[in-house]
């Protein structure tokens, strides 16, 4: 499932309180990568981690603006530092600088 299809099941899912994960194939993180509902979906893939990042679902919004260098890096730090790991917004006065 590519992307795009994976954002659409999400919407269609929403009104459920499952766990759900999906593993994604994506030219931007140029890797297989888990897309995961919340952290609960962890339970379901973790004999399936395979050095594969796990993207949370509400990280999405945070990981659209990344230049394609930078969205590139994400699942190499993801996999080091491993499956709970987040990606944030950054300070207030670092987003105003970093999109200069």
């Amino acid at each position: 499932m590519d992307v795009a299809g994976a954002l659409a099941l999400l919407a269609i899912e929403a009104a459920y309180a499952e766990p759900a994960a999906w593993l994604l194939s994506s030219a931007h993180f140029r890797n297989d990568l888990w897309l995961l509902r919340d952290l609960a979906a962890l339970d379901l893939i973790r004999g399936e981690l395979a050095d594969r990042p796990v993207v949370l679902e509400e990280e999405l919004d945070r990981l659209r603006p990344l230049d394609t260098a930078t969205l590139g890096a994400v699942p190499e730090v993801k996999v080091i530092f491993g499956p709970g790991t987040c990606v944030v917004d950054p300070p207030p006065g670092d987003r105003e600088e970093a999109s200069r």
